[in-house]
């Protein structure tokens, strides 16, 4: 709600004060409300160690993407027909619909998706959700921790790949 800047000794006004966060809502619409960046913990374990990358990830994206994004950020070898599917349990059976959005399953802090691929289980967590900027990248790994299919992790390269994949920048 705007309000009116005073001076402390004369009531004479210096300057409105305008609400940021109303404004920006009035100069953007209600879509770029629902607009939002996911930042997802994404882990599969080997006997010895936790294997992480965090995906920054437009919530927009489809399932499919992000299927192809975890394959770059964990170095899944493309040319191998191992099954894979996303689930909303650990030990489910069933297979989620790809054309379906991450914003669907990943929306409240806390949530978790399971991908599994071949015989590997990668869990998904949600850990947090920004507003998303015209400019931000579609899908982006910020960071992570642990080499995966005898690649070192290289972020550069994975950001590299994932531009490629989404043609953004």
């Amino acid at each position: 709600m705007p309000s009116t800047l005073h001076r402390l000794h004369r009531h004479h006004q210096v300057a409105p004060v305008v609400d940021i966060d109303a404004a920006r809502v009035c100069l953007r619409g209600d879509q770029a409300i629902r607009a939002r960046t996911v930042l997802v913990r994404c882990a599969t374990q080997r006997t010895d160690e936790e294997i992480i990358r965090y995906l920054g990830v437009d919530a927009d994206s489809s399932l499919e993407e992000l299927q192809r994004a975890l394959g770059i950020s964990f170095a899944v070898p493309g040319h191998t027909s191992a099954p894979a599917r996303f689930t909303r349990e650990e030990d489910d059976s069933g297979r989620l619909d790809l054309g379906a959005t991450v914003g669907d399953y990943l929306a409240e802090l806390g949530d978790a998706l399971y991908f599994h691929w071949g015989l590997w289980r990668f869990s998904l967590l949600l850990s947090d959700v920004f507003p998303r900027d015209a400019g931000a990248a579609h899908l982006l790994c910020v960071a992570g921790d642990g080499d995966f299919g005898g690649q070192p992790f290289d972020i550069a390269a994975i950001n590299e790949q994932l531009q490629d994949l989404t043609g953004h920048e």
